[in-house]
């Protein structure tokens, strides 16, 4: 039996599943390392949906909307590669033992396609940025990137230079990438 966070997903997929082109995922996740688990399903190019029960609390984070208090790098994360849908929250007495959490239904629909960039930098932009993510982004990104550029690509956007990382979404962030990189 293997750890699935050491896995090559894509290795085992194709070898149990030779016809089958794409899968569809349904679990039930481990609350402690929910994250890691869907960032690695995320990166599979074998995987159309997955549908996974979270708690609560990351199922919010998931599907978050700009300017709210759940919206976060995370958010961005999963929707830069997924379409995700809250589908129902599940009480934690519905369950026995009864855990001390609630949880939730999240459907992740996989895009066919992915903007043309450097992802992992688009990444580490989008971390640095919400790092601090009540400071303006000229702040939480002066030593990540040219200060006047950024200044020049927030101007470009229509954006106010004390924008802060929960006012963009995601089109508004790789927008901003594609400006500064």
């Amino acid at each position: 039996m293997n750890d699935f966070l050491e896995l090559d997903l894509d290795m085992v997929l194709k070898q149990h599943l030779k016809n089958c082109r794409l899968i569809k995922v349904v679990a039930n996740l481990p609350y402690n390392i929910t994250t890691p688990i869907i960032v690695k399903l995320l990166n599979s190019s074998l995987i159309s949906s997955i549908t996974i029960m979270v708690q609560k609390e990351v199922a919010h984070r998931i599907v978050a909307k700009k300017n709210s208090k759940d919206y976060s790098a995370f958010t961005l994360f999963v929707n830069y590669y997924a379409e995700p849908k809250l589908m129902f929250e599940v009480s934690k007495n519905c369950f026995y033992p009864k855990p001390k959490v609630d949880s939730a239904i999240v459907q992740l629909t996989l895009k066919k396609s992915l903007p043309n960039i450097d992802k992992e930098k688009f990444h580490e932009l989008v971390r640095k940025a919400f790092h601090q993510r009540r400071k303006m982004l000229t702040s939480s990104l002066k030593e990540y990137c040219d200060g006047n550029l950024l200044k020049q690509a927030l101007q470009d956007l229509n954006l106010k230079q004390t924008t802060r990382p929960e006012d963009l979404g995601l089109d508004q962030f790789i927008t901003l990438f594609e400006k500064i990189f």
